[in-house]
């Protein structure tokens, strides 16, 4: 009769122990049909207890390395596989330097887009004020115009083909002519 050595990896690890030492309870004496069954367990302990990703990989490879020496690498890496590793990236420290470094590039981000905003809507501003100014001066400038031409005895249907308006236009600046002829 063959002697099972099964070992408790949830009772015997002690904080003197490392997690090195876990993985040569694969080296124990027990039967190959209970391999799976220790595999887990070892997989399981090592992912209680590894700090980082990192550790989980680094122990991992090792016990793939160990498990050769049983002939069970095949089976090491298909339950390595098999188990999902989860991992809690939001307690990483280089996630959170990352993400706090991208913060402040985000906030110094928004900060120039406010602040090209501002510029722009300034610079639409002053582009409106000024195509109001000179749709106010050619209004003038046109209007003047067609008092002279009108002070030179031409018909207004000489003075509209000069004027190079349209028909709406060229009747409204009419009425504001004869609208200051009326006032002043």
């Amino acid at each position: 009769m063959s002697c099972i050595r099964l070992v408790n990896l949830d009772a015997c690890a002690t904080a003197s122990r490392s997690r090195s030492t876990d993985l040569t309870s694969l080296l124990g004496n027990y039967h190959k049909e209970n391999a799976a069954i220790i595999l887990e367990a070892i997989i399981r302990k090592l992912k209680k207890v590894c700090k980082s990703q990192t550790d989980l990989k680094k122990f991992i490879e090792q016990l793939i390395v160990i498990s050769r020496m049983r002939n069970l690498e095949q089976l090491t890496i298909k339950i390595s596989k098999a188990m999902p590793i989860t991992y809690d990236i939001e307690t990483d420290y280089l996630y959170n330097l990352g993400r706090k470094i991208a913060e402040k590039k985000l906030e110094a981000f928004k900060s120039k887009v406010v602040q090209k905003q501002a510029e722009l809507e300034a610079k639409a501003t002053k582009a409106a004020q000024e195509q109001a100014q000179l749709e106010a001066k050619f209004k003038d400038d046109k209007i003047a115009s067609i008092k002279k031409m009108i002070a030179a005895g031409l018909p207004n249907d000489a003075i509209f083909e000069f004027s190079n308006l349209d028909k709406a236009t060229f009747e409204e600046y009419l009425k504001i002519i004869e609208a200051d002829n009326n006032n002043g």
